[in-house]
């Protein structure tokens, strides 16, 4: 399930890393994240303390995981 990601580093222009969730370590979360075309754009390793909050039901989401690519 897609997740919207926000952190210290992008809130003041309200952006956000939109990612699924892989694995939570000692200090650090990993994602796989996708682009804007909804497409695999690698591994994303966020510290903790730097997630401000995270959606998992908004309507961006939704459309994301429909239109989702394939990883090639």
């Amino acid at each position: 399930m897609l997740e919207e990601i926000y952190t210290k580093s992008n809130s003041d222009d309200e952006s956000f890393y939109v990612g699924e969730y892989l694995q939570d370590f000692l200090t650090f979360s990993l994602y796989e994240a996708i682009d804007q075309q909804g497409r695999y754009s690698g591994i994303v390793c966020i510290q903790k303390d730097c997630i401000i909050k995270k959606e998992k039901d908004t309507e961006y989401l939704s459309f994301k995981e429909k239109y989702q690519g394939k990883r090639s």
